[in-house]
């Protein structure tokens, strides 16, 4: 019943807040540094493990790194900090799987989309796999899972960088080892620009995406 929410703060400072749930009572506020020292970092999305027990925050820095922080929901001591340089541009996202405590990360790396599995329980990278929107590059907008967990849903922006005919692209993976099921585009033999801005998994097995 706890609530969670995280933003920039001062100095840069990836700012992590715990409420309760029925009271609105303040239970404890993480500061993560910056590493890279880069003028500011957004936090993009924030999300709990199946259990409830662990809060995962994505950041992103001006200089083109990533980071995703495991806070224990208890009182908001770090677990494990994962932080790379891989010439991210915008904000990553996050999800968790349904049954256990698997993150899946998203963002875009070098006009690709990349998209990371991490252990929940020490942040290792189970598999890493990058979409290029079918040769028009990739920019990962949304990330959802499947009803059942299985299956690893990303929506976004196709021929960013590359063409400027932008496009939504929708990118299915397998939740076990990122091997992509299917990939699919909407919008660029209509003209004009499309932009993807979320994407949601229907109980019937169905992937929406809107934008």
């Amino acid at each position: 019943g706890d609530i969670f929410v995280t933003g920039p703060g001062k100095k840069g400072l990836i700012e992590t807040v715990a409420y309760d749930g029925a009271t609105g009572l303040r239970l404890w506020t993480a500061r993560a540094e910056n590493d890279y020292g880069a003028a500011y970092s957004q936090p993009a999305t924030i999300v709990t493990s199946s259990d409830g027990l662990t809060v995962f925050v994505a950041a992103f820095s001006k200089d083109e790194r990533y980071s995703v922080t495991a806070y224990a929901a208890a009182d908001g001591s770090v677990q494990w900090r994962v932080a790379k340089g891989s010439s991210i541009f915008g904000y990553p996202f996050i999800a968790v799987s349904p049954v256990g405590n698997t993150v899946f990360f998203a963002a875009e790396s070098r006009d690709n989309g990349l998209i990371v599995a991490f252990d929940g329980r020490d942040g290792a990278a189970l598999w890493r796999t990058r979409y290029d929107g079918t040769g028009l590059g990739a920019s990962p907008r949304a990330i959802a899972l499947s009803a059942d967990g299985t299956e690893v849903m990303v929506a976004g922006n196709q021929g960013r960088h590359k063409t400027w005919i932008f496009s939504m692209g929708t990118v299915v993976l397998d939740a076990t080892n990122g091997a992509i099921l299917w990939a699919n585009s909407y919008g660029r033999r209509l003209g004009g620009y499309h932009y993807a801005s979320d994407i949601g998994a229907g109980p019937d097995g169905n992937v929406y995406v809107t934008g």
